[in-house]
């Protein structure tokens, strides 16, 4: 899998989770366990952790997770 095919993998699972319950903590945890499979992506998870610290609802969180690693 492609740096970009996992980032986008990785983004719509992050989504899925917003959805359900707990989901801006589910989602964070998702992203960054799911950045970390990766060899070209794994740096990203604890700027993603941190960065995602920040998002107090779920709509932050969905922009944040579509925009993020663009």
């Amino acid at each position: 899998m492609t740096r970009a095919e996992h980032m986008r993998w990785t983004k719509q699972r992050a989504l899925d989770e917003l959805a359900g319950r707990d989901g801006v903590a589910n989602a964070l945890a998702s992203l960054c366990s799911d950045l970390g499979k990766h060899e070209d992506a794994k740096n990203l998870a604890l700027f993603a952790f941190a960065a995602g610290m920040l998002q107090d609802s779920p709509e932050k969180m969905r922009k944040f997770i579509e925009g993020f690693a663009e």
